[in-house]
């Protein structure tokens, strides 16, 4: 499998951490420590993609919120030197 193929729906661990970018390593680690589910049919490990961009969402960092200034005569956030002007 290769990278650009994102619609499968289900991935072998290999095919799972090259989909991730993460060692297999980690993904063993993970699978290991339950972090992500799997299925198991015979001795075959099978993880639904569904499951992945679910840990990828609740693996999710947020970035700062917009920094605003209170300052008198700065501009805030969301206006724009045309805004301000008409003020």
């Amino acid at each position: 499998m290769t990278t650009d193929t994102p619609n499968v729906p289900n991935l072998t661990p290999r095919e799972a951490a090259t989909w991730l970018r993460i060692s297999m390593t980690t993904m063993r680690l993970m699978l290991r420590e339950r972090r992500l589910p799997y299925s198991k049919v015979g001795r075959r490990i099978v993880i639904r993609r569904a499951d992945l961009d679910a840990l990828l969402d609740a693996s999710r960092v947020e970035g700062p919120e917009p920094l605003t200034l209170s300052i008198k005569g700065t501009l805030t956030a969301t206006e724009t030197p045309d805004t301000a002007r008409a003020s």
